[in-house]
Parts: C-alpha cells; structure tokens; sequence
C-alpha cells in the first residue's frame, strides 16, 4: 500500500480577516470621564485626569495590535478555513520524489494545495495526526475557493472517512472521545 503521510500549517489570511473586522477607530480622551471621587484639591483632580490621559496613550500605541490579536484569539482564525489559507505543507513516505516541506513563500496557495493533491492520486492511504478533525476538511473547504477538482483520498463515505484516510490521533486514542 503506498502511503501518504502529510500535514499542512495555516496562517491568517489578513485581507478577508481586514475586510471582515475592520479596526475601530481609536478613543479619544475625554478629561471629563475620568472619575476623581471625592478629591477635593485641583491638583490631585488635575494629576488624576493627567495620569489617565498618559494611560490613554499608551493603549494606543497597542490600539491595532490589541485589536488584530483578539481577532485572531476569539475568532479561532487558523483553525476556521474561510478565515485562514494553507502557507505549508509538509509530506514524506517511501514512494514522495521531494520529501519535506513545501514553504508557502515559494507557491501560491493554490499551488501548494494541487501539489499536495497531485501527491494524493499516487498513493493509495493517507497518514497523518487529525487528519479527520482538521486538515482534510480543511483542505476540501480551500480546495473549493480555488475550484481544484476533488480527489479520492479527500472524500467522505457519509459522516466518515475509509479506512485509507489513517488518522494517527484517533488510533493513539484507540477511537474513544474525549480527552487527548
């Protein structure tokens, strides 16, 4: 049986991510919210509201950042294939002529993913760790935007996948669910 061992990485794909979550613009200080209890001398009132306007602009200088990596944390971006792309893939076993990886600097995502599913119609098994709970559904979501043709290995016998889609997570599980 020739098999296919592989796995993909996945980055943010920050143009959909930007067009969908624009960044809102940044607060401007307003010296009238900042709450001084009961402090009775301007001096105190006045270094109180000084030291929020300083504490103001410090959060802008994190404003975006804040922003784009709260995004990335609440939208669980690289694990949601309509918000993330493939920048990696990796693949290795007996019958692959270029073991290793292939970067995404040097192919298109479309590129890599038909590479990646050309290698797939040679062998007859796929191998890989969640394979099932992630980088084949993955990779049918990204395969479809690009309308490359769907291959053997990547379907599903209804909600399952064939005995030649090996996924090395379930087996080390024994196939029960839960923890890992």
């Amino acid at each position: 049986m020739k098999t296919l061992i592989f796995d993909i990485e996945t980055s943010p794909n920050w143009e959909v991510i930007k067009a969908l979550f624009p960044c809102p613009p940044k607060p401007v200080f307003d010296a009238g919210s900042v709450k001084t209890g009961n402090i009775k001398k301007q001096e105190l009132v006045d270094a109180k509201v000084f030291q929020a306007e300083v504490n103001h602009e410090k959060s802008l200088l994190t404003w975006e950042d804040d922003h784009w990596e709260g995004i990335l944390t609440s939208r669980k971006c690289l694990l949601n294939p309509a918000l993330s792309r493939v920048c990696a893939v990796g693949m290795s076993g007996p019958y692959v002529e270029s073991k290793g990886i292939l970067l995404g600097t040097d192919a298109t995502e479309g590129e890599l993913i038909t590479a990646l599913l050309l290698t797939m119609t040679e062998h007859t098994a796929v191998c890989g760790w969640n394979i099932h709970g992630f980088d084949l559904p993955f990779l049918d979501f990204r395969r479809r935007v690009y309308g490359i043709p769907e291959v053997d290995l990547l379907k599903q016998d209804g909600r399952y996948y064939g005995g030649y889609q090996v996924d090395l997570m379930a087996r080390s599980r024994c196939h029960q669910h839960g923890g890992m």
